[in-house]
């Protein structure tokens, strides 16, 4: 995932930095990436930068997500995150059914956080689910009931334009081929 330029999010950067001043620092590897604060290097390319020390490509994506945990983090994001540690994971040698479990080790989140967030793939399979012991269940009296109740609704009505809202029907069905569509 490449970084996203929120222009806004820049610009309150900006007004902070300016009435406060820059409160946390870019934080870069040690090839000079940036890992943390993209938009405060937009804000005012001379923010100041702490250097760090990165291990290898799980290393890195732990930092970003750690890091980007005190923001607000999108889901999208987080997935994007946690999917490529999983397949750094996969690629180490962890069979795909523990890898939820793992990677609840190494960041904040819970495992079903994490399950809910990556593909079946990554799932541990526990069999088929057991059926709740109470299910809400729809009898044919209830929907011949709902339907009933719909009935009456749409023949309540005074303009019978409402119960068609496609004009020009073209369906061999409808009986009202000049108001709706197939």
């Amino acid at each position: 995932m490449s970084f996203v330029y929120d222009k806004e999010h820049v610009e309150l950067l900006k007004r902070s930095a300016e009435q406060v001043g820059k409160l946390q620092a870019v934080i870069v590897d040690q090839d000079g990436k940036v890992l943390l604060g993209n938009h405060r290097k937009f804000a005012k390319l001379n923010w100041p930068e702490r250097r760090i020390t990165v291990k290898d490509d799980l290393h890195r994506e732990l930092i970003v997500l750690h890091g980007n945990i005190q923001r607000q983090m999108s889901k999208e994001e987080a997935k994007h995150r946690l999917l490529k540690i999983a397949k750094i994971l996969v690629s180490s040698g962890v069979p795909k059914e523990n890898v939820c479990q793992k990677i609840a080790e190494l960041v904040p989140w819970t495992e079903s956080y994490v399950a809910k967030i990556l593909p079946k793939e990554f799932k541990h399979s526990t069999g088929p689910k057991p059926k709740p012991k109470y299910i809400n269940r729809i009898t044919p009296i209830d929907v011949e009931k709902k339907r009933n109740e719909l009935r009456t609704a749409l023949s309540l009505t005074t303009n019978r334009e409402d119960q068609f809202p496609f004009p020009n029907c073209k369906c061999k069905t409808c009986p009202n081929k000049d108001k709706c569509y197939e």
